[in-house]
């Protein structure tokens, strides 16, 4: 898919390359999340100086590839407002959402400080798969829209670790503790963490937490006044970016994280309760990640038909698929099992309703209760989440 667009964007400019970043870069991606692309010019890779970062290139770009048959009918978009203008689509073959920027090495540079991290502290994928499924599902992991992305939600939970007194002593490893870990990730930000005046250093030389208002001062642009208790991260590759001034959504996310923590915590009562037998098939995390997850398997089904389609045989899947421990089907040539399920809201919903985004939550000191009931692909409260192929 990468070298299917690269092939389009090439032959519009011949001087540019096609890179990729992100979490797909990093192997940190769910399997309905985004690719990132990126046109890196030779004059911006050689000399820093940007050739195609006009609006009039996104429009170029946005003709090249509806006449190339690569994008999904009515599914391109181009966002030339944003900070980081971008060109959104949908890929015909693999139904892969893409997002293509122009002459910003800021993520190509992120790549690198995800793979140290990675080496650092092992547990943070693990924590990271969990924290960036809760948010996909509850459409709060897109910042153009308000949400938090992969590297902030990265951000934060490399300075829960760093700062971690038993992490730092080395008396605790977190992939042992991996639950204690996700408990602790919600409290911190969920209920204790001060937005309003605190913003987050990850910066392996002093990480800290700083005064908000002496690195990054409030000013307010036109009549409305400023969001102040927006949450604030320091760009570890680039001290004068905060990586997390769009995310203007975080209020409810924050409340929705210290709700997680009161279900989890309130299941674990529940589960002290029952005996061992009557324990076995049920799920602790399915109270904050229940839901229809029939978009991610319908995802697999079409990637597992695209190898099969266009690179080898079905065998070389069920080979991995058997080294990592999962069940899933051959890839066969037909209709997917998904297509056919029911029109049950799917795990990965709809934007949330903005009215529950004002609410106050500053430091964790009040939130507004059962926000959860906003949003769609909320699970059973004490039932595992089962898909049948």
């Amino acid at each position: 898919m990468v070298h299917r667009v690269r092939v389009v964007v090439t032959k519009l400019w011949p001087d540019t390359d096609l890179r990729v970043f992100g979490s797909f870069a990093a192997e940190l991606y769910l399997p309905t999340s985004d690719i990132d692309l990126v046109v890196i010019s030779t004059s911006f890779a050689k000399l820093g100086m940007p050739r195609y970062s006009e609006r009039n290139a996104l429009y170029r770009l946005k003709q090249a590839l509806l006449h190339s048959n690569i994008t999904k009918p009515g599914s391109l978009v181009v966002i030339a407002n944003a900070k980081v203008p971008i060109i959104k689509f949908v890929d015909r073959e693999t139904d892969i959402h893409i997002d293509i920027s122009f002459e910003n090495s800021s993520g190509l540079v992120a790549n690198e400080t995800f793979t140290k991290w990675k080496t650092q502290y092992p547990a943070m994928p693990i924590l990271l798969t969990v924290i960036k499924q809760f948010l996909a599902m509850r459409g709060l992991n897109e910042v153009y829209l308000g949400g938090l992305g992969s590297f902030s939600v990265t951000c934060l939970i490399v300075s829960m670790l760093q700062m971690h007194p038993g992490v730092v002593s080395g008396g605790m490893d977190p992939r042992k503790h991996l639950g204690i870990m996700l408990l602790e990730f919600l409290e911190l930000y969920g209920k204790n963490f001060n937005t309003e005046t605190l913003g987050i250093c990850v910066d392996s030389r002093k990480p800290s937490y700083f005064r908000k208002n002496d690195v990054f001062p409030i000013i307010q642009r036109g009549a409305t006044p400023p969001q102040t208790d927006l949450l604030c991260i320091q760009d570890p590759n680039n001290t004068e970016n905060d990586i997390s001034r769009s995310s203007y959504h975080i209020k409810m996310i924050l409340t929705l994280w210290a709700e997680a923590l009161d279900d989890l915590v309130g299941q674990m009562k529940k589960f002290e309760t029952l005996q061992f037998v009557d324990r076995q098939g049920r799920s602790l995390l399915g109270v904050i990640l229940g839901g229809n997850y029939g978009k991610i398997e319908e995802q697999r089904w079409l990637m597992r038909k695209a190898y099969v389609d266009r690179i080898g045989p079905a065998e070389d899947i069920l080979m991995e698929e058997r080294q990592w421990g999962e069940t899933a089907p051959l890839v066969k040539q037909t209709r997917s099992p998904v297509q056919q399920a029911t029109e049950s809201r799917p795990a990965n919903g709809p934007a949330p309703n903005k009215e529950t985004s004002r609410s106050s939550n500053s430091g964790g000191s009040s939130y507004p209760q059962k926000s959860k009931q906003l949003f769609y692909g909320k699970g059973e409260q004490d039932q595992p989440i089962v898909i049948d192929d």
